[in-house]
């Protein structure tokens, strides 16, 4: 029995051996990128409350991740919050989520937080590799904002795809919110700014615009990405501490600009031309020069091109110019060797600053050798208040801090006097991603296997508005002639969400909380097609959204069949006047001293529906309008939207009245009067469809007859028909459309007028059903009054081939008008007659038809967008109709 004892003790140590072993395999090759952002704030006891916001994405979604103290005094942690954002099947399925980590510390000295780990996803460098992820956090009291200095903020999808023959530009988003110059670079080994720390070749870094640029490379795969943002101040300010001498950071002396680039391969980087540096040099240095300027003639001579040097550098201290070597190596211990392109563009260089010398500037001559190996992160200073010719090399430890005067003073709060010359970067931190180099696709063009973004993408860049409690949406929709839209993928804050409606937009949505209140917070967004087993992106965009306070305030009631609201006039900011309604002209908001109220039926007024997989979206808008007494304005137009979401899962207990009301117009010239849009049976337009028989029913090829008319006589007018056109909603902006009239020429071969230059308009079109799911529709007619036999009236012209820009709203000739604006006026719904073997109901339940649920009531907030604000009321499900129901 003692002799099996070793023999067991061994096989429970190989079992345990082989179970380590399965989970480190199972947990290796797991990392796709990270990033981290902070925002201090300054407490009454004069510590500090800093928010560290940070995206890391793995296979699956991790609930824990731990940033260790590298150096400094990093505080205590308040609280930590962690959860998803996104994720995705596509790319070996990966899943990114945001934490965030609440600290309190003492003081505002530097500190630095380390997260690091193994192991990236399988790449074309290695198969795992480590990773780190290094953030340098600097909160000193900025003397141009007097308040804590604040990082860059930044987000990138974890996993994005480029075909191998397809060149594209990644702009990454690289905002400031103290209003700094952001850089970026590839991180460096010895400050642990990366694991992998590769700098792949056909990938071009511009690190002054932020941009990753793809050319070719013959090798598929992973690439990956491991990145440094860094902020610069545009001007000379003084960071100031609790415990420690304040210091005075400069701007960097050189900039490139636009189109300098480096190209890194895999073992050297080339920098560009001397000629664009300079040039660029000057350029930056226009923000900090005094009256009295002086600038620097540079002669540079240069080594032998096979011979290796240490980098001596030798810096003219001047107001207006610097000279810095722009050499350095992808590792710190490779050398790169000089070449004589540098000794000629540095010529050119010379002669144009040599022109740009005034009269009364005294000019300073110094010598520049051309190094062999520089460090990409060391930045060569020039104070604009030194005369002398020195040289000044910074540390690449953040937290190491010289004073230049023996005396310091230092009080709480914050009073010091004894300061600190640096260009070190405000701040630093981690941006890492991963990017995929698929096979060939068979077209480079955006819209056939490449998605391209549609209206109402925002742009790249855009800054939106959001307010605390209320949600901001952003609407994205993508399109691809060959490939098919699966999905949109995106990085945000924690919290954000998203859904697809059935018209193919994706909405993100994102509601602020009174934390949030005043910070930046990044989106970015990439739209996924698939032809066949082939997975196509598009480009990437990325907005900020800054947090305002809250937005009106309002108490909006979502009913059985109506929508009504209520909103504190002290609310609303430049609201002028009571000229307020819906969108439809002839629906009124009514109010008073101290509140706006309105009241709709969720099939009246010109509301709208929208229709996901899951809800049913009623919309309606409170828009303010000029008086048509007045002959200007010089207000600003207001629009405020009303929503309520109800979830399809709750029987249907209500009719609706379909048919669309007279449409009320009021123009300066013309006077008030109601229009009507109403259909008829025959072509004697003698006896018109009653209201009680909507939705129509027709058969495919039947004739449908149509007729627009003013409720009461108008004299001396006419009517002209701008465009119809036809969407299975009432709403004639919806994506799914059928053009019948279009510059008042017909689009549909079956349109046929009985009508013109009347003070009314008949016509006829053969009924027809949308392909898919709608089995109703609207049609939405864009009209124009006119002066009778007037020939300069947009009435006379008829049918043209370009649109008519409308008369001015605001300023109107002091003539009587001949015309009005356009107007809208629709009519429906029209559906097709049902057969026996017909569903009655068809899949999408598209429930502006006839019906309408009864559940709860509920009043909200209201929701904020860009100048937009949206109500959200409560949810009120629904589920489908079983036949004995209509």
């Amino acid at each position: 029995m003692q002799n099996t004892s070793p023999l067991i003790s061994m096989s429970l140590t190989s079992l345990l051996l082989a179970e380590l072993l399965l989970v480190t395999t199972a947990t290796a090759s797991h990392f796709y990128g990270g990033s981290m952002t902070f925002n201090p704030r300054r407490n009454h006891d004069g510590s500090y409350k800093v928010e560290l916001r940070f995206k890391t994405t793995y296979h699956s979604c991790y609930g824990y991740d731990y940033w260790q103290c590298s150096s400094g005094q990093c505080g205590n942690d308040v609280s930590t919050v962690i959860g998803k954002v996104d994720s995705s099947p596509n790319g070996g399925s990966w899943c990114q989520s945001e934490g965030v980590i609440t600290k309190m510390v003492s003081t505002n000295s530097p500190f630095q937080l380390l997260k690091s780990g193994c192991c990236w996803i399988y790449n074309t460098v290695t198969d795992s590799g480590d990773w780190s992820l290094l953030t340098y956090i600097d909160l000193g009291v900025r003397s141009d904002t007097s308040e804590p200095n604040r990082s860059p903020i930044s987000t990138t999808l974890p996993f994005v795809r480029v075909p191998q023959n397809c060149p594209r530009r990644y702009n990454l988003l690289a905002f400031d919110p103290d209003g700094d110059h952001v850089t970026c670079r590839f991180g460096l080994r010895q400050n642990q700014e990366c694991g992998i720390c590769n700098q792949p070749a056909g990938f071009t870094l511009n690190e002054h615009n932020c941009s990753l640029s793809y050319s070719h490379t013959s090798f598929r795969g992973v690439y990956s990405f491991e990145l440094v943002l860094e902020d610069f101040p545009v001007r000379k300010i003084t960071l100031s501490y609790t415990n420690q001498p304040s210091k005075e950071t400069f701007p960097i002396s050189f900039i490139r600009n636009r189109r300098s680039a480096y190209y890194y391969g895999t073992t050297i980087m080339t920098p560009t031309s001397t000629t664009e540096s300079t040039a660029t040099t000057a350029e930056s240095t226009k923000s900090t020069n005094d009256p009295t300027t002086t600038t620097t003639k540079s002669t540079t001579s240069t080594t032998d091109p096979t011979t290796t040097t240490e980098s001596t550098t030798s810096t003219t201290e001047s107001t207006t110019s610097t000279t810095e070597s722009t050499t350095s190596t992808t590792d710190p211990t490779t050398t790169t060797e000089s070449t004589t392109s540098t000794t000629e563009s540095t010529t050119s260089t010379t002669e144009s600053t040599t022109s740009t010398t005034d009269p009364t500037t005294t000019t300073i001559e110094s010598t520049t050798m051309t190094p062999t190996t520089t460090d990409p992160t060391t930045r060569t200073l020039t104070p604009p208040t030194t005369a002398e010719s020195t040289t000044m090399t910074t540390s690449e430890l953040p937290t190491t801090t010289i004073a230049t005067t023996t005396q310091t003073t230092t009080t709480f709060p914050i009073t010091t006097t004894a300061t600190t010359t640096t260009t070190l970067a405000l701040s630093k931190i981690p941006l890492q991603f991963s990017l995929q180099v698929d096979g060939p696709a068979p077209s480079c063009t955006e819209g056939e296997y490449l998605p391209r973004f549609l209206h109402p993408t925002p742009h790249h860049g855009e800054q939106l508005s959001a307010r605390v409690n209320q949600e901001l949406e952003i609407r994205v929709k993508a399109s691809a002639s060959f490939s098919t839209i699966i999905d949109v993928i995106i990085s945000g804050p924690l919290n954000s969400t998203k859904y697809k409606t059935t018209t193919g937009e994706y909405v993100i949505n994102w509601t602020p909380t009174a934390e949030n209140y005043g910070q930046h917070f990044p989106f970015c967004f990439i739209a996924e097609g698939q032809f066949g087993s082939n997975i196509y992106h598009s480009e990437m965009r990325c907005v900020v959204a800054k947090v305002n306070g809250k937005g009106p305030e309002a108490n909006v009631t979502c009913s059985q069949n109506s929508m009504s609201v209520t909103i504190k006039r002290s609310s609303i900011k430049n609201l002028h006047g009571d000229h307020l309604r819906l969108i439809n002209p002839s629906c009124r908001v009514y109010t008073n001293s101290t509140h706006l109220f309105t009241n709709t039926l969720l099939n009246d007024c010109g509301t709208q529906i929208e229709e996901n997989n899951n809800e049913l979206i009623f919309k309606n808008k409170i828009i303010t309008f000029d008086d048509p007494r007045d002959i200007i304005t010089r207000k600003d137009n207001l629009e405020i939207e009303i929503l309520c979401k109800y979830q399809k899962r709750t029987n249907v207990t209500l009719d609706f009245y379909t048919h669309r009301p007279p449409i009320f117009i009021s123009e300066k010239g013309f006077g008030t009067f109601n229009y009507q849009f109403e259909f008829y049976a025959s072509a004697n337009f003698q006896n018109s469809r009653h209201p009680e028989s909507y939705p129509l029913e027709y058969d495919v090829g039947d004739k449908i007859f149509m007729k627009i008319e003013p409720v009461t006589p108008v004299l001396n007018t006419e009517i002209f028909l701008e465009s119809c056109v036809a969407t299975p909603y009432d709403n004639p902006n919806y994506p799914v459309s059928y053009p019948i009239i279009k510059n008042g020429c017909t689009v549909d071969e079956t349109v046929r007028f009985f009508s013109s230059h009347q003070p009314y308009v008949q016509f006829e079109m053969e009924a027809f059903k949308f392909i898919g799911f709608h089995d109703q529709v609207f049609i939405s007619c864009s009209i124009i009054i006119c002066e009778a036999n007037n020939p300069y009236t947009r009435c006379s012209q008829g049918c043209i081939n370009s649109t008519v820009a409308p008369p001015a709203h605001h300023h109107h000739r002091r003539e009587a008008p001949i015309q009005t604006g356009s107007h809208v006026i629709s009519q429906g719904p029209l559906r097709l007659k049902r057969s026996a073997s017909q569903v009655t109901v068809s899949p999408g339940l598209n429930l502006n038809l006839v019906v309408v649920a009864v559940c709860l009531v509920a009043t909200v907030a209201m929701v904020c967008g860009v100048i937009v604000y949206r109500a959200r009321g409560q949810r009120i499900r629904y589920q489908p109709l079983s036949s004995h129901d209509f």
